[in-house]
């Protein structure tokens, strides 16, 4: 993964991501039961995905961090999956 630089970095955190690790991320691969593999050989082909994460507290004042997958595969920018960590 490759941090990005953007105007809002006091907000959230914008990463690239090889295209392989997307597509082992997205919604579909999960439903299947597939999980994305750490340290993976594939080739590391990069632009076409990014990952946004924000860091917000929980009510119980914990912190939890939302990741949203995009895809700009078609020109657009869209949302293929969603993950939450929470402590």
């Amino acid at each position: 993964m490759k941090e990005l630089t953007h105007e809002r970095e006091n907000a959230y955190t914008i990463f690239s991501i090889p295209d392989w690790m997307a597509r082992d991320a997205d919604c579909q691969s999960q439903l299947d039961g597939k999980e994305p593999t750490a340290g993976d050989s594939r080739s590391p082909v990069y632009g076409k995905f990014v990952v946004s994460a924000v860091t917000t507290r929980t009510m119980a004042g914990e912190p939890a961090t939302l990741m949203l997958f995009w895809s700009g595969e078609t020109g657009q920018w869209k949302i293929l999956a969603y993950e939450i960590e929470e402590p």
